[in-house]
């Protein structure tokens, strides 16, 4: 039977237990009698190997490990004391249990030896009144040598020669035994120099401090993106490696899913430069998602995103509501074609109402439904910066309708509100009626499509008379009639402030020619331009031709400033700046069209669908004039079928 020895520390009154199995009171009194016999005859000058005297401390008798006997039936504990000290009962991995004690004989343990000490004047029943004793071990071993001790067991060894308590005056003069000796000069090889000493210097070390440097003075994160790359196994893209040092980056169809988001984040995290990123239609997965959300925690230099066309779906848009609460810099977020539901909804309604920079959010083409409608709605209506909502290609339909044009009441800094394909029917253009007599700010109205029918139309019509801010209304594809066209028609010519209005389709295919003299008048009588289906298919408002017209208008009215503007954002002085550029520019200049009219506006000036435009001629109206001739509508005349 093994025997169990273990240490107990405390303060004061630290006692020593020792277990024999089988030893009987008899066998007590002879060992101990034994041993004083062998101390006496083997080293009478109480000496060690070395000559160094041996430290003998209060408490403890030589007692060698071939006077336990293995066929012993009682149980030993070693005197109580009341010293601090404390004898390390638990034997190093190199002293191996005595295999008496696991039913050897007396014989196998014959080269082991444990030198306990114990002061011939003091004895067991004594109290330790005066200092703190200490103790020493003293180990010998045959045959294995001191290197095969482990780190752990070099401790146990130090810590039986560790100072516990207050020692005599002498003890720092005594010598050292050699295996205590030993033991110190292990522990400190096993250690090694201390980390601030001079001693301390290795090659890794400088390595990584060279490496370290290298992408902390790094402000594209190139460095990063290459290492994580490497760490997850994956392989660079060259377009990033090309790129992170633009400010503009457009990196569609790489399928990027979820893993291969996580060193682009990295990098876009340490990244400086970077202003415009589009990561459309990579096949974004919610962990992707999340990656470049959490990203854009840290990073306030990028200002607009592009992640339209993925699956970032609950997950990642979650993520991006909890951006939204603390980033303060992000001005445009796409997340169009993500799959979004009400749930989802509902997460970015509380983003709206914390976030104090955005200005564009374009939610279009996901899955929002009534109760989604409900849920944004009370995020507009506690809004104050958020400039244009796209919210088209959805299922808000009447409910959530009614919700958002009752958030326009509240709204108050609201100018481009697309609900273009949302069936809103005639109860949600009864909820917009009232709104539009309230709110003065909102310029840009898109409704095509919603099943306004003439009733709606007529209803819709009283809110549009009314309403003192609204320069743009777009109501094709609603099947109205021509007494539902009409209203609407009676209501622009009394707003003056409308400037464009959209009715293509709302007439089964084309308009009747009653119906065209009256547009023709109203174009004449004020500054106006009406999108229609034509008659019997000719004289036909082109939408091309319609947002050159409005850009031609808009130039006049703010060229110095778009000068000023495109000349920022034209960094090396090419005279080229890119379509995206372009888009965000004009947004921040103040156009207000919706974000379909401005693609159809950016691919008419893009003529040679190199993804660049000249703004030197186009502010001076050269491209202008130029597309207008190419395109100038056919008028209809006397022999026109």
């Amino acid at each position: 039977m093994a025997t169990t020895l273990g240490p107990k520390f405390g303060k004061r009154n630290r006692t020593v237990q020792k277990r024999f199995v089988h030893r009987s009171a008899k066998q007590k009194t002879k060992n101990t009698q034994k041993s004083s016999q062998l101390r006496s005859e083997s080293n009478p000058d109480n000496r060690d190997d070395s000559g160094s005297p041996l430290i003998a401390r209060p408490g403890y008798k030589i007692r060698p490990w071939s006077s336990i006997s293995s066929h012993s039936s009682g149980k030993e504990k070693f005197p109580q004391r009341r010293s601090r000290s404390t004898f390390p009962t638990t034997l190093p991995g190199h002293i191996r249990t005595p295999r008496c004690l696991n039913g050897s004989t007396d014989d196998d343990v014959q080269s082991w030896s444990v030198t306990e000490l114990k002061d011939d004047d003091i004895s067991s029943e004594e109290e330790d009144d005066g200092g703190v004793d200490r103790e020493l071990l003293q180990i010998s071993q045959q045959g294995d040598s001191f290197s095969d001790v482990g780190i752990n067991e070099a401790k146990q060894i130090l810590a039986a020669c560790q100072d516990v308590g207050d020692q005599p005056d002498d003890f720092e003069d005594r010598p050292l035994s050699p295996a205590t000796r030993s033991a110190l000069e292990f522990q400190s090889w096993l250690e090694g120099p201390q980390i601030d000493s001079d001693e301390y210097d290795t090659d890794l070390e400088d390595e990584n401090a060279n490496v370290t440097a290298e992408v902390a003075q790094d402000p594209t994160g190139r460095l990063i993106y290459q290492q994580q790359c490497k760490k997850l196994g994956l392989v660079p893209i060259s377009y990033i490696l090309r790129n992170l040092g633009e400010r503009h980056i457009r990196m569609r169809y790489h399928y990027l899913g979820g893993p291969a988001t996580k060193p682009l984040a990295a990098a876009f995290r340490k990244n400086t430069v970077i202003e415009m990123l589009d990561l459309s239609d990579n096949y974004l997965d919610g962990e992707g998602g999340a990656y470049l959300a959490n990203m854009l925690r840290e990073n306030m230099f990028i200002v607009q995103l592009n992640v339209s066309d993925n699956f970032i779906r609950s997950r990642g848009c979650r993520a991006f509501a909890r951006m939204l609460d603390t980033n303060t810099t992000l001005k445009t977020l796409i997340l169009q074609g993500n799959h979004l539901m009400d749930s989802d909804a509902k997460y970015l309604a509380e983003a709206l109402k914390n976030n104090l920079s955005l200005t564009s959010l374009d939610l279009s083409h996901n899955e929002f439904g009534e109760r989604g409608g409900i849920y944004l709605a009370a995020g507009l209506a506690a809004n104050e910066f958020l400039i244009d909502i796209d919210l088209s290609w959805n299922s808000i339909c009447q409910k959530g309708g009614v919700a958002i044009a009752n958030a326009l009441k509240k709204n108050k800094t609201l100018e481009i509100l697309d609900l273009s394909w949302n069936g809103l029917a005639y109860n949600g253009c009864l909820a917009l009626m009232r709104a539009l007599k309230e709110n003065a700010k909102l310029k840009v109205l898109d409704l095509s499509n919603n099943h306004i029918n003439t009733k709606a139309a007529q209803k819709l019509g009283i809110g549009i008379k009314r309403n003192k801010g609204l320069e743009t209304i777009l109501l094709s594809m609603n099947h109205m009639n021509a007494e539902g066209l009409d209203y609407i028609l009676k209501a622009v010519t009394i707003n003056t402030n409308i400037k464009l209005l959209g009715i293509e389709y709302c007439l089964d295919i084309n308009i009747s020619p009653k119906i065209y003299v009256k547009l023709k008048e109203l174009e004449d009588s004020r500054d106006i331009i009406i999108l229609h289906g034509g008659v019997g298919g000719y004289t036909k408002a082109r939408a091309d031709t319609t947002m050159l017209a409005l850009f031609d208008r808009f130039i006049v009215e703010n060229q110095m400033d778009l000068e000023d503007l495109f000349m920022t954002f034209d960094k090396d002085k090419s005279g080229d700046i890119t379509l995206d550029e372009m888009k965000y520019g004009l947004k921040d200049a103040g156009i207000r069209l919706t974000n379909k009219q401005l693609d159809v506006l950016l691919d008419e000036l893009d003529a040679d669908k190199s993804g660049t435009i000249e703004y030197h001629e186009l502010l001076r109206g050269q491209l202008l004039r130029n597309k207008r001739s190419k395109s100038e509508p056919s008028l209809p005349t006397s022999d026109t079928p």
